[in-house]
């Protein structure tokens, strides 16, 4: 008797989706505000990424990784993320689709113990309330702030093609 339940499978009626089972691979195309992943998979019956609920946190460096899901009751309108689909020593990502803009953030701090790099293609701006530096891409290092004090224990140089004072 319990063979027999286990083998019955539900019939779709026309028009609705067939049921899914089994582990499917997709691409991370986007988070919503509210941490929902956005996926693409193959069997997607709509060219349009699927809102997804996802059982791993989820970042915006992910946006192109491939994930494991599942589909609650089978159905393929309510993905579940697995995880992220880990592929040896570097991680890959796959091509994604135009949902991933260029304005996709990406950032990479190199750390070594002895110094820390970050790199900007225009430039790099740190900023806390009224003060920042900005280092841009021709070679120009600008400071603002409210208050700027400069003390040095050894010599303290200003060098230039010109300096002006007020």
């Amino acid at each position: 008797m319990l063979r027999g339940e286990l083998e019955r499978k539900p019939v779709p009626k026309r028009g609705e989706a067939s049921p899914m089972s089994g582990l499917v691979l997709g691409v991370l195309t986007g988070i919503e505000n509210q941490g929902q992943g956005l996926v693409a998979f193959d069997t997607s019956s709509v060219n349009m990424p699927a809102r997804a609920r996802t059982i791993t946190p989820l970042t915006r460096q992910d946006i192109g990784r491939q994930v494991c899901l599942m589909f609650e009751h089978g159905d393929p309108t309510m993905p579940v993320i697995l995880g992220l689909l880990h592929i040896g020593v570097d991680q890959t990502s796959v091509p994604v689709n135009e949902q991933v803009t260029s304005s996709t953030i990406q950032i990479e701090a190199k750390i070594d113990g002895e110094r820390v790099l970050l790199e900007g293609h225009k430039e790099i701006v740190l900023k806390c309330g009224k003060a920042s530096i900005t280092l841009t891409h021709d070679g120009k290092i600008l400071v603002r702030g409210t208050y700027l004090s400069s003390r040095s224990t050894g010599p303290n140089l200003i060098k230039g093609g010109s300096v002006q004072l007020n």
